[in-house]
């Protein structure tokens, strides 16, 4: 946990200085619906997952270096987790919600399209599972820090006002070894497509 934390600040330490010496930036809003599952979660091993629906909101800052290059830094709330349907455990879902800081490379493809891929850290601040009307908190089955590799989208339809597309593949496990029987939920990890809009502040 303290691990998380400290790459989760020199994340933010890094961007605010790049930030500052950068030739042009710019801070904007984005928020929108967040799809996600865990992959290589099993519960039963006869359970049809299906995407857990959430949203995700916070804001960002980007730095141009050149013509077509930029870094964009984001801090967001986003919500994470899977929903199982199967016989033995019906209406099973666990929610999860990280505070995030993606810190992106990226380039601009064309007028108003441009394109980003880099980290993203994540520290936990709830983890609960529902299975029926019966909801318990769950946060100690969970690792609190996650990684992943995020992929990002972004058309500007406006000078400031514009849509983004993103794609999260965790790279860590989220759940503590020896949580559950073996073969049990011990290889779930964060995956998620996130769509929504962006205001950026002149």
């Amino acid at each position: 946990m303290k691990f998380g934390k400290i790459l989760i600040s020199c994340a933010l330490l890094l961007s605010f200085a790049t930030a500052a010496e950068a030739q042009d930036f710019q801070f904007g809003l984005k928020g929108g619906f967040a799809a996600s599952w865990l992959q290589g979660t099993v519960v039963t091993g006869y359970e049809q997952v299906v995407p857990h629906n959430s949203f995700y909101a916070g804001a960002f800052t980007t730095c141009d270096f050149a013509s077509d290059f930029f870094v964009q830094a984001e801090l967001l709330y986003a919500g994470r987790g899977h929903s199982d349907r199967s016989e033995l455990l019906p209406n099973y879902s666990r929610s999860l919600g990280y505070l995030m800081v993606p810190v992106f490379a990226g380039y601009q493809l064309i007028d108003n399209l441009s394109l980003m891929l880099g980290p993203e850290f994540g520290y936990l601040l709830f983890s609960k599972t529902k299975a029926g009307d019966k909801v318990t908190d769950t946060i100690s089955d969970c690792r609190r820090f996650n990684i992943c590799v995020a992929m990002q989208m972004n058309y500007m339809i406006f000078d400031s006002f514009g849509v983004d597309v993103k794609f999260d593949w965790g790279l860590n496990k989220t759940f503590k070894p020896g949580m559950y029987a073996e073969g049990v939920n011990d290889n779930g990890r964060n995956m998620a497509v996130q769509i929504g809009v962006c205001y950026k502040f002149d």
